[in-house]
């Protein structure tokens, strides 16, 4: 799944405007942190977690906190993995587009 594609299905039955394109913006911003290698890893997994289980807490209501935990740990395993996809993808076509040009 792509970034974007969990992003919007993080949101989902969010229904406040400003919580959407506030989480968005900063899980993009994130993404972008991540793709310059100049944060660790593991603090953006933690950034993430942080906002994924607000946001979950909220679509959640009923549920334990054990529940919203795992299902926010499985949520940022997801942001991970695509980050990475993403990140790894945009560098072999820069470096491609780069070796044409020379």
């Amino acid at each position: 799944m792509s970034f974007s594609t969990l992003v919007l299905d993080l949101l989902t039955d969010i229904d406040d405007p400003a919580v959407r394109m506030e989480v968005s913006q900063t899980l993009h911003f994130l993404k972008g942190v991540f793709a310059t290698g100049r944060v660790h890893e593991d603090q953006i997994r933690d950034d993430i977690y942080e906002i994924v289980l607000s946001v979950l807490s909220l679509k959640m209501v009923g549920a334990s906190r054990e529940e919203i935990e795992k299902k926010a740990r499985e949520y940022v395993e997801k942001f991970m993995q695509a980050m990475r996809l993403e990140t790894a993808s945009s560098r072999i076509m820069a470096r491609r587009s780069l070796s044409t040009m020379l």
